[in-house]
């Protein structure tokens, strides 16, 4: 799945203009939900399922504005996930809240 259709924002620490700044993002819902719990540890493994340690309820964003890869994201350098799971903004980002994703 490409970044341009699925562009789900976690982990992020938001300005008062609603941008995310320099976090993660990834392509897929469950894993962006799981992390948004702001796990201690977090396990994805090679079929798909997710095992983590929730501590807080989270929030789920979207980014709300054109993304480019390579100028606006690039793949995470230490993933040890999928290809075009997991990648980090270079920029500050627009987002808008989706869903609140309780405990």
């Amino acid at each position: 799945m490409s970044f341009q259709k699925r562009r789900l924002a976690h982990e992020i620490p938001i300005d008062r203009k609603r941008r995310l700044v320099s976090r993660v993002a990834g392509t897929v819902y469950p894993l962006a939900e799981a992390f948004s719990h702001k796990p201690q540890a977090l396990s994805y493994e090679d079929d798909g399922s997710i095992w983590q340690n929730v501590t807080l309820p989270g929030y789920l964003y979207v980014i709300d504005e054109p993304v480019v890869p390579g100028r606006d994201v690039a793949p995470h350098p230490r993933s040890t996930m999928d290809a075009n799971v997991e990648f980090l903004t270079k920029r500050p980002l627009r987002v808008r809240c989706i869903a609140e994703v309780p405990l």
